[in-house]
């Protein structure tokens, strides 16, 4: 029986560890390196948000006819289109949960480096002047978190215990039970007047693409800062930067963007309070391994025909799979 085919879409995809853990049960090749016999044998498809501005969509999957399964390394699943793969009968697999701490860790540093214009001072000492100007501490202020999922629920909590802050948010549509001391405010526009820190964790969607605009941000305190650690496309990165470059907006840091890798171009960059990141939050050495584990266990369940935990567009079982294919599932975590 030939082992099923696992691709890789591009090569900041492929890992030591995923390909080790898939190499047990499959063979594992590189979208680009494939012919067209590979094409047609290959089985799944892995890939991440990472390089990938346009969804992996109908067009790819026409071209791997016997796929059963689509797979993202990361907690979002925006690298793939996700109606295309639904339209196809493919499982779209992600991680959601797995891996939230990294990301957090972000956050937790980043809010007093930006509120305080830690990164505005180090800059001018840097080209030789100290501002040392006296700026408000981050403790007794409200931090708005937009987004609870795992990552924004884990700020949530312990944000408050870090810096003795105040933390509200704004519908959590799928996670009501936000942690102990959050604030539920009725509007967006409440959310956003009443904060002194905005933190974006939410995922990229139809509902969510472009929802911090320029109108969003204009509702924002003066002095307040803006975290993303979301996707790009979120938050409107040229009215952010305008508003941060004329006073209007004390600062932000930015770990994603509307396009990766980020163009020299990109208005954020080089603005005194802008701490800027090529979407590295969640790159830590544990959170990966957690991730490329959940990932290749995901992959191998779906291509044994056993249901994996988290499913991007609920599409089970898939329209075909690779026969005779087994795999020891293992015990739920």
């Amino acid at each position: 029986m030939p082992r099923p085919l696992v691709l890789f879409w591009a090569a900041p995809h492929r890992t030591a560890l995923l390909d080790e853990r898939l190499s047990e049960f499959c063979d594992t090749a590189l979208l680009s390196d494939c012919n067209l016999d590979d094409r047609r044998r290959a089985a799944a498809l892995i890939a991440s948000s990472t390089g990938v501005n346009k969804a992996i969509g109908a067009e790819t999957f026409a071209q791997l006819p016997n796929l059963s399964v689509v797979a993202s390394r990361g907690a979002g699943a925006n690298c793939f289109d996700l109606d295309a793969a639904t339209a196809y009968g493919l499982p779209v697999l992600n991680n959601p949960g797995v891996a939230p701490d990294a990301v957090v860790e972000y956050v937790l540093a980043t809010l007093p480096l930006v509120y305080r214009h830690l990164v505005e001072e180090s800059r001018a000492l840097e080209k030789g002047s100290e501002l040392r100007q006296l700026r408000p501490q981050l403790a007794g202020k409200t931090v708005a978190v937009l987004g609870m999922g795992a990552i924004g629920r884990l700020v949530a909590a312990r944000v408050q215990a870090a810096y003795d802050v105040a933390v509200t948010t704004w519908r959590p549509r799928r996670r009501p039970d936000v942690p102990a001391g959050v604030r539920v405010v009725g509007s967006l526009e409440e959310l956003l007047a009443g904060c002194d820190a905005l933190v974006v964790t939410l995922p990229l969607t139809d509902e969510t693409t472009a929802m911090i605009g320029e109108h969003e941000l204009s509702l924002l305190k003066p002095s307040a800062v803006v975290v993303n650690v979301s996707r790009g496309g979120i938050v409107d990165e040229t009215a952010l930067a305008a508003r941060i470059a004329a006073g209007r907006l004390g600062g932000a840091a930015v770990d994603v963007f509307a396009t990766e890798p980020v163009p020299a171009d990109n208005p954020l960059l080089g603005l005194p309070n802008v701490f800027a990141t090529p979407h590295c939050a969640g790159i830590a050495t544990e959170a990966r391994a957690r991730l490329d584990s959940a990932t290749a266990d995901g992959v191998l369940c779906a291509l044994a025909g056993v249901r994996p935990k988290r499913i991007a567009n609920g599409v089970w079982p898939p329209r075909r799979r690779p026969a005779g294919f087994a795999y020891p599932v293992p015990a739920p975590a």
